[in-house]
């Protein structure tokens, strides 16, 4: 589970940037976490907030777009059109 910034044009495509999205439920579970070798308290964060980082990251890095879309169904929160 993630949140995947993708960039596409008429020819081609790309993946560009990524972050791991557990459930909170799973982030809760230390213990584990730490038995499947990941961090023992990894953090949780809704995906409209693991994605600003990966927007961030594309706009300092001049990614040329026109706009963008997104789409967040487990937190119940709208994304807008860019």
């Amino acid at each position: 589970m993630g949140v995947l910034l993708g960039y596409a044009r008429r020819d081609s495509q790309a993946l560009l940037d990524c972050a791991l999205s557990l459930p909170q439920a799973w982030t809760n579970e230390g213990a584990r976490g730490a038995r499947a070798g990941g961090p023992a308290k990894p953090p949780w964060a809704p995906k409209p907030q693991l994605a600003r980082p990966l927007l961030t990251r594309a706009f300092d890095a001049r990614v040329p777009m026109a706009g963008g879309t997104g789409e967040s169904g487990y937190e119940k929160e709208r994304w807008r059109r860019v």
